[in-house]
């Protein structure tokens, strides 16, 4: 077994190292096509069509720098330590699951590539742009009231579970998904209130363009890792009272895979290509699924 464990370790270690050199290499997806530029308002320009590419090439490399090795590195863990692999809401540690914390790992790096943009720049006369910015002109219309609405159920499901004897240990996952939520609205704010130089109006237009672009996709993968989060805190409160071989648990079970391909659609619309197309569409008035 401790070989196995050694094998495992040297493997992820390999596959950590291979993923951030070839991610760093860049991983372009291609121009931004006419047809967004259309749907985004935006000029035709070079500049603009390089800023844009730039967010979303940008966004898409740390999501899949904070994913893919983390759920490679949960995955050996759990054979390592556990002798198998599960996927699914419930029957096993959150920690075990390598599509949660893959997922959880890609809303890090979804986050850390917008705060990325927050860093210090170098010291010098600049000039600055000190027209407002308001949070509710650049997100979807219901998207913070959901933010706040999954806080909450993530919240109670959390009292609850300090309510129920029989559930083991603290909920965990119900807290991490009230910190998720508070980090999707102060990164939010932080991507709005983020200092911008006095552009020209082409690069302005294009500038709004990439807050609203990222504020989306924070927007969506937080609320897909946080109902996967709500989910499994649920899940430890209905192991711990309802028996396994009922009807309620195979009713349960059947909820639960209803909301965690909910989750998946939902962080699948946050992917910075998929927000991009997606903006591009609703603006010009075409349905999107």
């Amino acid at each position: 077994m401790r070989a196995f464990a050694l094998l495992g370790l040297v493997l992820l270690a390999v596959v950590i190292v291979l993923w951030v050199a070839i991610v760093r290499t860049g991983l372009p997806k291609g121009p931004v096509t006419d047809a967004e530029l259309d749907g985004l308002a935006v000029p035709d320009d070079p500049d603009v069509r390089a800023l844009l590419e730039r967010w979303r090439d940008r966004a898409r490399r740390w999501r899949m720098l904070g994913g893919l090795p983390l759920a490679t590195g949960v995955a050996v863990a759990s054979v390592a330590l556990r002798s198998e692999i599960r996927i699914g809401v419930g029957g096993a540690p959150l920690w075990s699951d390598p599509l949660v914390m893959g997922l959880l790992g890609a809303f890090a790096g979804a986050i850390g590539a917008e705060l990325h943009q927050l860093r210090q720049r170098q010291a010098g006369p600049r000039t600055v742009s000190l027209a407002p910015r308001d949070l509710d002109d650049y997100r979807p219309e219901g998207s913070g009231r959901r933010t706040l609405v999954l806080a909450g159920v993530a919240a109670g499901v959390a009292m609850v579970h300090l309510g129920v004897p029989a559930a083991s240990g603290p909920p965990i996952p119900g807290l991490l998904g009230v910190v998720v939520a508070g980090t999707v609205l102060t990164v939010q704010r932080a991507i709005v209130g983020r200092p911008r130089p006095a552009l020209t109006g082409h690069l302005a237009a294009a500038d709004d363009a990439v807050r609203r672009l990222a504020i989306r996709s924070v927007d969506a993968a937080g609320a897909g890792s946080l109902l996967l989060l709500t989910l499994w805190q649920v899940s430890a409160i209905t192991e711990a009272l309802v028996p396994g071989d009922s009807g309620l648990a195979a009713i349960a079970a059947l909820t639960y895979l209803g909301f965690t391909i909910l989750a998946l659609i939902w962080w699948r619309r946050g992917g910075p290509a998929t927000v991009l197309a997606r903006a591009a569409e609703e603006r010009r008035g075409v349905a999107v699924r």
